[in-house]
């Protein structure tokens, strides 16, 4: 495990954690909506109980994320080939180029396009704070 020591390292990973974290809270999704609506019928403390239960709810799906994501990640090395075959397969049987169209017209649809641009902005997240952490000589 390498310790951070210079301010700029502490900088740099306090700056991605911000990055991170809003890029997760800002976009308002149906949950939001719905704290918010509970908020609004039942009062501001049924909305901060329902705001809690959800941050809870997250946390332990961050912490399942982090505990078992290395142990997933060392069983599937060795196996990138059938990986990517299935992804392949999996991109051409949902039509993954026509995603954001919406239809005959070619209308986006709003939902999927921000679901990519969510799990692309969280790719390039992962793969930034990836940088520099492995132990392995270059």
């Amino acid at each position: 495990m390498r310790v951070m020591t210079d301010a700029s390292s502490v900088t740099t990973a306090a700056v991605l954690g911000a990055v991170a974290g809003l890029s997760v809270a800002v976009p308002v999704g149906p949950v939001a909506v719905l704290i918010v609506r509970e908020a609004l019928v039942r009062g501001r403390s049924a909305g901060l109980a329902a705001a809690g239960g959800v941050a809870s709810v997250d946390l332990a799906y961050a912490m399942v994320a982090v505990l078992l994501g290395t142990q997933v990640s060392r069983l599937l090395t060795g196996h990138e080939q059938w990986l990517r075959v299935g992804g392949r397969w999996c991109s051409a049987s949902s039509g993954w180029r026509g995603s954001c169209a919406g239809g005959a017209r070619g209308t986006p649809r709003p939902s999927r396009c921000r679901r990519t641009g969510r799990l692309v902005r969280w790719t390039a997240v992962c793969c930034g704070c990836g940088r520099g952490s492995s132990s392995s000589p270059r």
